[in-house]
């Protein structure tokens, strides 16, 4: 089961514009963790859109 941080970025990434430039950093920030850009990058090499 994902968790909360995982669901909230997910979220924000699907909302992202398409041509709208945004860094690791602000989509792990935007989710509730300034400090998870490395968790973004291991959710988006993983297979989340199944």
């Amino acid at each position: 089961m994902p968790s909360e941080f995982s669901l909230k970025a997910i979220k924000i990434m699907k909302n992202i514009p398409s041509g709208k430039v945004v860094t690791y950093g602000q989509v792990a920030t935007y989710a509730g963790n300034n400090r998870g850009a490395r968790q973004v990058v291991r959710l988006l090499s993983s297979s989340w859109e199944k």
